[in-house]
């Protein structure tokens, strides 16, 4: 399963698989993502919180699965990967799917640590106005 947290305060997208994720998963992710920006919200960051990668498919290929509405995507501009097994492989396939993104990799214990980046990095990016009134939103998605 893969838990999804939307984080409208500081237009954050949090990834946190507890399985190996597939396809279905990523894209039923993506469309939740999308639904918050079919909303009007944006999307500046993006975390991938997972202690191992297990042997998922095709990472690559899993990432060219989170599309985002009108290429919002290409407008993210920090992507933290919290894991104790990151490889090169993982930051090359993030940095091709999210080219505009500057990628920082933490140990998986240093969460608040890559919050923090986060957040500074989302911070004056959009109008806090607009995603003042709306708190985190919390989805979790199964494959069917």
């Amino acid at each position: 399963m893969l838990n999804t947290v939307v984080s409208t305060e500081h237009s954050v997208v949090f990834l946190e698989p507890e399985t190996v994720v597939d396809k279905k998963e990523f894209k039923a992710a993506a469309k939740a993502v999308n639904a918050h920006v079919g909303e009007g919200h944006a999307v500046a960051c993006l975390m991938i919180h997972v202690e191992k990668f297990e042997p998922w498919d095709d990472f690559g290929k899993l990432v060219e699965e989170f599309s985002l509405k009108d290429n919002m995507h290409e407008w993210i501009t920090n992507i933290a990967l919290v894991t104790d097994n990151a490889t090169g492989d993982c930051s090359t396939h993030l940095q091709t799917h999210f080219k505009n993104a500057k990628i920082q990799i933490y140990s998986y214990c240093e969460y608040d640590k890559a919050e923090a980046w986060l957040h500074d990095g989302a911070n004056g990016l959009f109008d806090a106005e607009s995603d003042a009134a709306n708190s985190d939103m919390e989805i979790e998605m199964q494959a069917d």
